[in-house]
């Protein structure tokens, strides 16, 4: 059995109807399988390749703030690179944030969404779908590590014919 992203950050893995939803649709490993599910809907920040067991869900069976949040259940297994998903729905406002905060909180996972608009944050300070995560979620208590270091949030920024600069911008 995988180490989860509970284990690794030192909180509770609640069992949770969005956690017994996405188990049941995936029918198999669930993480490989919100991968391609996002990959479908045209979020490639991660890709994967290779069949998956379960379908691909519509977004009327699962939609983009359910699947966003679903990277963030804790008692799934713990794949850091996977959480660049959810980031690039975000970053694209592809999800409707009022939703997204309210499933992330009902699924206990609004701590690691909060953690995750902190490093967002750290790239694009003014990006105004994250100030309003960060905002709604600022009484969160703060996770012990790091969710995601924010370079895995994050592409440079390169010139023509230049060396990179230091600049970076939010993988869209």
């Amino acid at each position: 059995m995988n180490p989860t992203l509970a284990h690794r950050l030192g909180i509770t893995a609640p069992v949770t109807p969005l956690l017994m939803k996405v188990r049941r649709l995936a029918r198999g490993a669930v993480v490989p399988w919100l991968i391609e599910t996002a990959n479908h809907r045209g979020f490639n920040a991660v890709q994967r390749s290779g069949e998956i067991n379960g379908v691909c869900p519509l977004p009327q069976e699962l939609s983009n703030e359910e699947l966003a949040v679903a990277f963030l259940l804790p008692a799934l297994d713990d794949e850091p690179q996977s959480l660049r998903l959810p980031a690039q729905m975000i970053s694209r406002a592809a999800v409707e944030i009022p939703s997204l905060l309210h499933i992330a909180e009902c699924e206990g996972a609004l701590r690691l969404l909060a953690a995750l608009a902190e490093e967002a944050l750290y790239i694009s300070p003014m990006h105004v779908v994250w100030q309003a995560i960060a905002n709604a979620a600022s009484g969160q208590n703060a996770l012990r590590e790091r969710l995601i270091h924010w370079t895995r949030l994050a592409e440079p920024i390169m010139r023509p014919r230049g060396p990179h600069n230091g600049e970076w911008r939010l993988v869209a």
